[in-house]
């Protein structure tokens, strides 16, 4: 009797979250834009566009920017920093900041990294849009 409830339970469940996508019309190809510390809807910020950004010259490209800091070499710290950024319509990179730190210098050498790339725009609809991007970064002695 207890698993027919459970299984009752179950299916309610998901006829309530299917009736609910329909009434809202969300479908996961709607990119909507996410609004993030700006002031107007022009200036919106995507998080997914039909056409993501990309470092001209590759992520590779991006890893040599990367300078390892001598403090933390010194105390042997490896780990991985998490930095974001927003790729503007021109490509370039604004409002970067710290996502996961590391400290002993990473952080700010993730963020120089990520500052000093090029990036294709990112594209929605045709249009060139602002997109944030994620970067991890990894810190690791040879």
């Amino acid at each position: 009797m207890k698993k027919i409830m459970m299984v009752l339970l179950l299916l309610a469940g998901i006829v309530t979250a299917q009736d609910l996508a329909v009434k809202s019309k969300i479908t996961p190809d709607t990119k909507a834009p996410v609004k993030l510390d700006v002031e107007s809807p022009a200036d919106s910020i995507y998080l997914e566009c039909d056409k993501m950004p990309e470092p001209i010259g590759g992520f590779a490209a991006i890893m040599g920017k990367v300078v390892y800091p001598k403090e933390a070499m010194e105390a042997k710290i490896q780990g991985m920093v998490v930095v974001s950024g927003v790729i503007n319509e021109k490509g370039n990179v604004t409002s970067v900041k710290v996502e996961k730190s590391l400290g002993y210098g990473c952080d700010e050498a993730a963020m120089k990294a990520l500052k000093e790339t090029k990036f294709t725009p990112g594209e929605n609809k045709g249009k060139l849009v602002k997109v944030r991007v994620a970067l991890p970064v990894k810190f690791q002695l040879q």
